[in-house]
């Protein structure tokens, strides 16, 4: 099956740094590919599987795509409705992600998921009209959030493997969960 999910402009960094490049772009099955411009010779090829998409909490407009290898590769997009499109894309892309495709797609598609994408949209737009700093700061506290979100939910699915253990009782393991839950929430709080 050779299908596109998504297409369009986005801004890619350089090797070594060297600058943001506008490049056209798509996603293909689980392939990520970028172009120098729409209906030119292919620049490169990146496959999304085993590959961890990040949004950057430092740029509102940024996502990462970690290799394998570990090395990064760094996106800008031109504003947050085109963010969530690309995220949405990129995380389909990606079948071997801690989500399933299919999941993702519903979350995606739901009523909720289009009225907070919608309003972030709205949000993001009155930022560019009024270029308050209130806002800036309070978009800038959404992504910080939502980074520490994920990180937590990482760090909270990996301990909670080291922590539960087959050979005690559900209600040892169920007082081990309920003491690392408090443990987290200070985490959190001191993190805020």
């Amino acid at each position: 099956m050779n299908k596109v999910t998504m297409e369009g402009y986005i801004e890619r960094l350089g090797r070594g740094f060297s600058g943001w490049k506008k490049e056209y772009a798509e996603v293909k099955n689980d392939e990520f590919r970028y172009y120098e411009d729409k209906g030119k010779k292919i620049k490169g090829i990146i496959s999304l599987s085993d590959t961890k998409l990040e949004t950057v909490t430092t740029d509102p407009m940024g996502i990462t795509i970690e290799l394998p290898n570990k090395q990064t590769i760094h996106l800008r997009c031109k504003d947050i409705t085109n963010k969530i499109d690309w995220v949405n894309a990129l995380s389909i892309g990606n079948q071997d992600s801690e989500y399933e495709s299919s999941q993702k797609k519903e979350l995606f598609d739901s009523e909720d998921f289009k009225r907070v994408r919608s309003e972030l949209a709205d949000l993001f737009k009155l930022r560019i009209l009024t270029n308050s700093s209130k806002l800036d700061a309070f978009v800038t506290q959404v992504w910080t959030l939502q980074g520490l979100l994920e990180g937590t939910l990482s760090d909270f699915s990996e301990d909670l493997e080291k922590i539960v253990s087959p050979d005690e009782s559900l209600k040892e393991n169920a007082e081990k969960i309920k003491t690392y839950t408090a443990e987290l929430k200070v985490k959190i709080k001191s993190n805020i």
